[in-house]
């Protein structure tokens, strides 16, 4: 595996933290107390989560490594392993830690799995004991401490677990459960104190048999009154529930009413304020004083039409009496004279008389010849009486006195139906100025009326007006009756939820007795359930009774049997026990044969593998001075020196080529207990190596790069001076 890069967003206080790392050797340096310890437990938090629960803050990750600005942890690292590349992302919460693996597509991959488990094929432990190495977990002082060392990492993956102890501790174990001879040990000592038990509990056997069978007959009659009662109870929530349901349907028949009363009353407030203007809502009498205003209206409408037809007709009368122009000049001119007809008819007939007695004595005389010259003066004097008739018909601009005649009869004549007619004509002129009065009053009475429910009109247009008015009545009484049977229904819907809530006591109560109403239980009539539970309370009773009967007997019987449970618990106990012992004795026994097994076969396999990994490093480490690292079938440590076939013990090796022959056999344990290649951290690891040995370790770590990715991290500057230009230099 390869880390290419790490985003430590919140990790104890690393904040934003970005590194990214080349394959090969990567060096980080800074001071104490700048984070390099934080970032070697984040690159293992990414793989792992943390597995320490400790209380102990120092030995518990998630307490020690919380962040100081945030409660959330939270980071990613960027890997490439020999499946691809991927993407780790963890964050840590309260409870819980989401954490997801995600492919390069950025899909979720190997759900519920840590990437060390998915990668590596080994657990967090085996991860700290072998790849991540820190500064106090090369050093070993003395070759029996290194070889114990050594057993215990092949066996567990940890230095510290002796599986010899192991094994020992085991046959220990078996030993006190039951000795060699199967005559000793606490297993023994129970089976003793059994066998005595057994003999004591014959004695009350008969008596355990009477209480048995009593104790049955009561447990049938238990079991009897629990189905009873579980029949009976069933029958109450039946019946608590028919009740339920009848609250239930009477609840839902009052919300529908009410419902409908609410919505009746709303219908009813709604259509108010529809056909309500200014707070005025019109009604049946609005309805009548307007359609009577219409009708007045109407009526003198018609009774200004009948107006305006008599004054038409006395105005054609009137005007037939003036068809004749000289006629009219004639009366003009009679009017202009000062005198009546009748009096002018009166000069006439005088002038007209003296002319004719004139001209009757003129022929009179003509006929007496003695007399004729008075007949000439009389003849003359008839001619000017009927000059002065023509001079009068010509001051009347006749033509002559015989049209003048005709004009002054017919004025005459006309003279009663021209003042007539003029009368009738005013009278007429009156009336219709009386008419149209009312009419403009009768549409001024409409006009306010309409203008009571918003209706805008002129009253100048009285046709017009009498059809809108008309129009408004249909639609207001439209309104009005469609008003009055929303109150109608509003009334019945009212009426019927006082109906419907007479009787009910509580509402609320009743309500909360509907709530408990369950639809999935069967509901029959009301006098079944009650006839079936009364049956079952009668037949509850009489085993209650008949209960109470064997209970009596069977505290006589336990009287005299009362020593007889502790008895029965202390032998059930010691079986128990027993049993456990027995039980744990055979697994101890197992673990014992397996675990010595399994260590032969371990000590067998892995001593070849370990050699031939570690002998590489060791010569390299210590300058091919030692050709070969040996690990024998006991695990016992030894080496070869070059250019010799003697085989050296590691006793009499120095203390630094001890730390190198453990550091060599850690490294080669990656390579027989990892599937993938790890990445190798050393934390400080080479902090109290001299110059020399660093240089030597140093040298390993340039060969093995090209195998694993490694990262350095150190407070000096010792490391990133020695691989200046071969290693990618990291500060903090």
């Amino acid at each position: 595996m390869i880390i290419k890069s790490i985003n430590a967003e919140n990790f104890g206080k690393l904040e934003k933290l970005n590194m990214d790392f080349s394959p090969g050797i990567n060096v980080i340096t800074g001071n104490n107390e700048s984070g390099k310890s934080s970032v070697t437990r984040f690159i293992r938090y990414m793989l792992f989560g943390f597995t320490s629960r400790a209380s102990d803050l120092f030995k518990n990750d998630k307490k020690r490594y919380s962040p100081w600005s945030s409660l959330d942890i939270k980071g990613e690292m960027e890997i490439h392993t020999e499946s691809g590349n991927y993407l780790l992302r963890r964050e840590q919460h309260e409870k819980n830690a989401p954490f997801c693996i995600l492919d390069e597509s950025g899909n979720p991959v190997f759900s519920g799995k840590s990437a060390g488990e998915v990668f590596f094929g080994v657990d967090a432990e085996t991860y700290d004991r072998t790849a991540m190495i820190s500064a106090g977990d090369v050093f070993y002082s003395d070759p029996e401490t290194l070889s114990g060392a050594i057993k215990n990492m092949v066996f567990s993956a940890d230095s510290a677990v002796d599986s010899e102890s192991v094994l020992k501790k085991i046959d220990n174990l078996k030993k006190e459960i039951l000795g060699k001879t199967q005559r000793s040990g606490i297993l023994y000592e129970l089976r003793l104190e059994k066998a005595e038990l057994e003999q004591k509990r014959k004695v009350i056997e008969q008596r355990r048999a009477e209480l048995s069978d009593v104790n049955a007959r009561l447990a049938r009659i238990n079991s009897k009154i629990e189905e009873d009662t579980g029949i009976a109870e069933k029958l109450k929530k039946e019946y608590a529930n028919l009740k339920a349901k009848q609250a239930h349907e009477k609840c839902e028949r009052i919300e529908e009413i009410r419902q409908s009363a609410n919505s009746a009353k709303k219908a009813l407030e709604n259509k108010s304020l529809e056909i309500s203007t200014n707070g005025f809502l019109p009604g049946r009498s609005y309805l009548s004083d307007v359609n009577e205003a219409v009708i007045a209206l109407i009526a003198s409408e018609e009774e200004l039409n009948t107006a305006r037809h008599k004054r038409s007709l006395a105005q054609t009368e009137e005007a037939a009496l003036y068809r004749n122009e000289k006629q009219m000049k004639f009366n003009s001119l009679l009017e202009e004279s000062s005198k009546t007809p009748e009096e002018l008819k009166e000069d006439v007939e005088i002038l007209k008389t003296e002319a004719k007695k004139k001209k009757k004595i003129a022929i009179i005389l003509a006929c007496l010849v003695v007399t004729l010259p008075f007949s000439a003066i009389f003849f003359s004097k008839a001619k000017k009486a009927k000059q002065k008739l023509e001079e009068l018909a010509k001051s009347f601009e006749c033509e002559d006195f015989g049209e003048f005649e005709k004009l002054l009869d017919a004025s005459r004549e006309s003279s009663d139906n021209v003042k007539e007619a003029k009368e009738i004509s005013k009278n007429a002129e009156i009336l219709l100025e009386e008419k149209t009065e009312k009419r403009m009053k009768a549409a001024q009475a409409l006009c306010t009326l309409l203008d009571k429910t918003g209706k805008k009109t002129s009253f100048t247009d009285t046709s017009l007006l009498a059809e809108t008015a008309k129009e408004h009545i249909r639609k207001v009484s439209l309104d009005i009756s469609e008003l009055e049977e929303l109150e109608k229904n509003e009334a019945a819907q009212r009426a019927q939820l006082e109906g419907a809530l007479e009787g009910v006591a509580d509402l609320e109560k009743l309500e909360k007795l509907s709530l408990s109403y369950d639809e999935s239980l069967p509901v029959r009539e009301q006098a079944k359930i009650e006839k079936e539970l009364d049956f079952y309370l009668r037949a509850i009773d009489t085993l209650c009774e008949q209960k109470r009967e064997y209970d009596k007997k069977a505290a006589v019987i336990s009287e005299n049997t009362r020593d007889s449970d502790e008895l029965d618990e202390k032998y059930g106990a010691l079986t128990s026990e027993i049993e456990s012992l027995k039980i744990k004795h055979d697994a101890l026994d197992t673990a014992y044969g397996a675990i010595k097994e399994s260590y032969e076969e371990m000590q067998k396999n892995v001593s070849p593998i370990l050699t031939e990994n570690a002998s590489k490093m060791f010569e390299a480490m210590t300058d091919d001075k030692y050709e070969r690292l040996c690990v024998d079938s006991g695990l016992k440590l030894g080496c070869f020196e070059k250019g010799s076939a003697e085989y050296r013990s590691i006793e009499f090796l120095s203390s630094g080529a001890l730390d190198a022959a453990y550091l060599c056999l850690r490294l080669a344990l990656c390579e027989y207990l990892y599937k993938e290649k790890p990445v190798l951290v050393f934390d400080d690891a080479f902090s109290k190596l001299d110059d020399t040995r660093l240089k030597k370790a140093l040298g390993l770590m340039e060969k093995l790069s090209k195998e694993y990715q490694i990262i350095i991290l150190s407070c000096v500057d010792r490391e990133k001076e020695a691989l200046l230009g071969k290693a990618n230099l990291i500060s903090m």
